[in-house]
């Protein structure tokens, strides 16, 4: 029987010191096709070279490109079975591919993520509902309930997932029309997860599977990408208006 190919896709912005952590716990994990890093901005990346036990494509970009229209790129550029996306700032703590893919047998799963939790092992919630234009200020103002997903299950049928770890069918990624390069960066994500949720599909949270995600949350920090959150937000809002 033929081995199921996962390529992997990380996108490096000036973080290969980081990167270089990502890749010593994905060496420990078994089942990887290809690992495909694309460099968004110059940086010396010589030390993740010295990486050999599984292929790796490097993919440098003349100028910045968004998450999605960079994860697009690296999925166009190799084939796989399971095309799996990891934030930099992601480090494995217990995954296991082979248990993850799984959970596809699963009537129209479409998209599958680990639970995270932070480097005091404190519970994140990278899975939560949709929000609607009053979500991130609820929020700020602590009116939600984090975590509003059950961990003590095996997996959680969930709205939408972060996408700092996501797995996806390749021929399912391919069909509902991968990411929506108009969102730069932050909601898509969630975009990608409501057209899932039109189509009929399934995103899971599987909790049996854990990483630690450190996240910077930039938008709380800069203006500059306090404008770009802002923007993908209204954009996201105005293309599901009447939906």
């Amino acid at each position: 029987m033929t081995q199921e190919k996962i390529n992997i896709s990380i996108i490096s912005h000036n973080q290969a010191n980081i990167v270089k952590n990502l890749l010593r716990d994905l060496e420990k994990i078994e089942n990887i096709n290809e690992i495909l890093i694309t460099i968004n901005t110059k940086e010396d990346i010589q030390e993740l070279r010295k990486f050999k036990k599984f292929p790796i494509n490097f993919i440098t970009n003349k100028e910045v490109k968004g998450f999605g229209e960079n994860h697009n790129y690296a999925f166009n550029s190799s084939t796989c079975d399971y095309f799996v996306i990891i934030n930099p700032d992601v480090r494995i703590k217990k995954i296991c591919f082979k248990n993850l893919i799984k959970y596809f047998n699963i009537d129209n799963t479409f998209l599958l993520s680990p639970k995270a939790v932070d480097e005091s092992n404190h519970m994140q919630d990278n899975a939560r509902e949709f929000p609607s234009l009053i979500t991130p200020f609820l929020r700020k103002l602590n009116f939600l309930q984090k975590n509003k997903y059950n961990d003590s299950h095996d997996y959680n049928e969930v709205d939408w997932v972060s996408g700092m770890f996501m797995i996806m069918k390749s021929e399912n990624f391919k069909n509902i029309g991968m990411f929506d390069s108009k969102f730069f960066m932050y909601y898509e994500d969630v975009d990608l997860c409501k057209r899932i949720k039109i189509s009929g599909g399934k995103t899971l949270r599987i909790n049996t599977q854990t990483v630690i995600h450190v996240g910077n949350h930039q938008s709380h920090k800069s203006f500059k990408f306090f404008y770009i959150h802002l923007k993908s937000m209204l954009y996201y809002h105005i293309k599901y208006l009447f939906k």
